[in-house]
């Protein structure tokens, strides 16, 4: 049976509040802008050898009321994060506004926004699910790998040069970081691999919650939805297949074919500023756009890093959309 599946503390664990740490230190974008950017180069980095055309990833916003609502709550069992909350420090500033959801969950008509970022034309979460020996172990190193370095390094073989490869390290916290109740589903579909797993599809979702105690146990706030694992150190083990299938059904979230290989991360309740006026930022521009979408199709940085006098940098999304001829490739809205 799925259930929630908590970390216990120990030594040499990182507490969940603490993973985004690394990803703060090093940048002074906002952290929208930081999600975007860690999305879309998670992506190019993980194009499809075999992909006939660019890698696109697509941002779509939708928002939960009523019946669609409780569905997403029921199957996504979020009274057991609930639960947990007298264990939850009240100063804890790193769940603050997760503790709001968690008391509207059951209200039908308070909105649950969820933004979904998907890609096309790139691997998907193939390799191992339960350890990481490489970078062809992207499940694991997206989803359930703690700590571990901001990018896999490997040398090239053509050439023996050292190149970096896939950025599922730290900056896989900006997904976290952007949903107040810090808790993200993935849901990828992959070619199989006899040498690692014959596996086609898989889904899970993971919660980075405060640390807590209940009856005397010590938990790191790491958790994950999924079904019982038998592995230690790993509470919960990721749907495979048609159960994951079935799963992403049962929420009422959009399904993807085995064939169409890439990765779904629905972010849930998108950190809201829809009444800001300030711009540049994510969420305003996608703020009730229930039935619309952005789509980037990417070649390479050079569709998304532009700057005045060569300068290099991540542009405000203002400044992009009016430029949006010269600072993208194929925007649609």
């Amino acid at each position: 049976m799925a259930s929630w599946g908590f970390l216990k503390d120990g030594a040499g664990i990182l507490p969940a509040s603490n993973m985004a740490d690394p990803l703060r230190s090093t940048t002074r974008l906002r952290e929208t802008d930081v999600l975007v950017r860690e999305a879309v180069q998670n992506s190019l980095d993980e194009r499809h050898a075999d992909a006939a055309g660019p890698v696109r990833v697509r941002f779509e916003r939708t928002v939960l009321t009523g019946n669609d609502k409780k569905r997403f709550v029921d199957g996504l069992r979020l009274r057991e994060l609930s639960n947990r909350r007298d264990g939850f420090s009240a100063a804890h500033n790193w769940f603050a506004a997760g503790n709001k959801v968690l008391d509207d969950m059951d209200d039908p008509a308070v909105k649950l926004p969820v933004l979904t970022i998907s890609d096309f034309g790139a691997n998907g979460l193939g390799g191992r699910w339960n350890r990481r020996g490489s970078k062809d172990d992207r499940f694991f190193n997206l989803v359930l790998s703690i700590g571990g370095s901001l990018k896999w390094e490997d040398e090239d073989e053509s050439t023996g040069a050292s190149r970096f490869l896939g950025s599922y390290g730290y900056g896989k916290m900006a997904f976290a970081m952007c949903s107040d109740i810090r808790t993200i589903v993935y849901y990828s579909t992959f070619h199989s691999d006899d040498g690692a797993t014959r596996n086609t599809c898989r889904a899970m979702a993971s919660s980075f919650l405060p640390q807590h105690t209940i009856k005397d146990v010590n938990y790191a706030g790491q958790a994950y939805f999924g079904m019982q694992s038998k592995e230690t150190g790993i509470p919960r083990a990721p749907f495979v297949d048609g159960k994951a299938h079935t799963w992403i059904r049962s929420l009422g979230l959009p399904e993807r074919s085995d064939a169409d290989t890439g990765t779904m991360a629905h972010v849930l309740d998108m950190e809201s500023d829809e009444d800001s006026d300030e711009p540049g930022s994510l969420v305003s521009l996608v703020a009730d756009l229930a039935k619309r979408r952005f789509e980037l199709p990417l070649n390479d940085l050079r569709s998304i890093y532009h700057g005045p006098h060569g300068q290099s940098r991540l542009l405000p999304w203002a400044w992009r959309l009016a430029y949006a001829d010269r600072a993208f490739s194929g925007l649609r809205l």
